[in-house]
């Protein structure tokens, strides 16, 4: 790894980042498994720089080079008000975050194509030439990192949030996390929260103890009715950890191949029209529901599937559609002013429909 940090304090926020990206993805008692993982980034991170000149909203960038090596650009705390350094450190936690997710990287091939899941990111390459024919699921790889850092800065030095976070903010409205100008951002989030709300396989395990336990909040595993054991949430395990399973999950229980590509083509959509300053509820409505729909199909598919399979009681399935609900019906609270498309095209699914399915169906 080469480095170049304009400031020692620059050096001191990154080796800080590290660690605590260390900490959240294997936890803190685990020192084998720590240096594991550090040695594997230490040998695919070959260069690290700050520089003051960067101007970025950013304050950095992760780049993905050739053979899974990584690079980073970061913003130097070089004459930035000290009170704004807490932004800088935040950055340096996402950026190293995202280029963990593509150390990590898992490499699959199926019908004749080749494919690296970089985080929640899905090349698909061509098996012989290595040739680049589609990618999908950039915005929510983009939109995980934030999350990933705001954990990392929950659990193990919660100072540097600048505004009151509860570890609920972060996972399940992390629309908290931007400004309120930048409401495309905003609306990208609680899609992400939605998704993340879908993947939860429990309620009741508590975060704290694991992490006062110095085990990894993104490895939790609940035991289940029948005996096998779930990850606490297979979105936040998954987007950093062994992401051909994420996909492979959710096409699964979609019951149908190319399920997760679609949905994250959806997301991939509006932000870009977010990016180009072309995104509007009303234009982007019927793509939001259609969204919200997908999530909607895995979620039902996924509860049904493990109850009969014995993996949830109906007491914690409908604890999960309690949790679920809240943040689909705010999501359709926002979404339905703008269109009546959205009114036709919802009627068979609509939240408080789902809220009667959840709190009645007996399986």
């Amino acid at each position: 790894m080469i480095t170049y940090f304009e400031t020692e304090k620059d050096q001191e926020m990154f080796k800080k980042a590290l660690m605590y990206n260390l900490y959240l993805t294997v936890g803190t008692k685990h020192p084998f498994e720590i240096e594991q993982l550090y040695q594997k980034i230490a040998s695919k991170l070959i260069r690290v720089q700050t520089q003051s000149d960067i101007t970025s909203t950013q304050l950095g960038k992760c780049i993905d080079l050739a053979s899974g090596n990584q690079s980073l650009i970061l913003k130097s705390e070089k004459d930035v008000p000290s009170f704004q350094r807490n932004t800088i450190q935040m950055a340096y936690l996402r950026e190293i975050s995202h280029a963990i997710s593509n150390i990590l990287a898992t490499t699959t091939q199926r019908n004749g194509c080749l494919k690296e899941h970089h985080g929640c990111y899905v090349k698909v390459l061509a098996p012989n030439s290595g040739e680049l024919k589609e990618n999908y699921g950039t915005a929510l790889n983009f939109m995980m990192h934030p999350i990933y850092a705001a954990v990392s800065a929950y659990f193990f030095e919660r100072d540097l949030l600048n505004i009151h976070l509860s570890l609920e903010d972060i996972l399940y409205h992390s629309e908290k996390l931007f400004d309120s100008h930048k409401e495309g951002y905003r609306l990208l989030a609680t899609m992400t929260s939605l998704l993340i709300a879908s993947f939860d396989n429990d309620t009741t395990i508590d975060y704290h103890m694991v992490v006062q336990n110095g085990d990894s909040p993104l490895q939790v595993q609940k035991k289940c009715a029948n005996g096998k054991k779930l990850y606490k949430n297979d979105l936040l395990v998954h987007g950093r950890m062994n992401h051909d399973e994420l996909e492979r999950h959710f096409d699964e229980m979609c019951g149908q191949p190319g399920s997760y590509r679609h949905m994250c083509r959806i997301m991939d959509q509006i932000a870009s029209d977010v990016m180009y300053y072309q995104f509007s509820y009303q234009k982007n409505a019927s793509q939001i529901v259609e969204f919200m729909q997908m999530a909607l199909r895995f979620f039902q598919s996924k509860l049904s599937i493990y109850l009969n399979e014995g993996y949830f009681t109906l007491q914690q399935r409908n604890q999960l559609c309690s949790h679920f609900n809240r943040i689909y019906s705010a999501l359709e609270d926002k979404i339905a002013p703008y269109t009546s498309v959205y009114e036709s095209s919802t009627s068979e699914i609509s939240g408080k429909q789902y809220q009667k399915i959840a709190s009645s169906k007996k399986y």
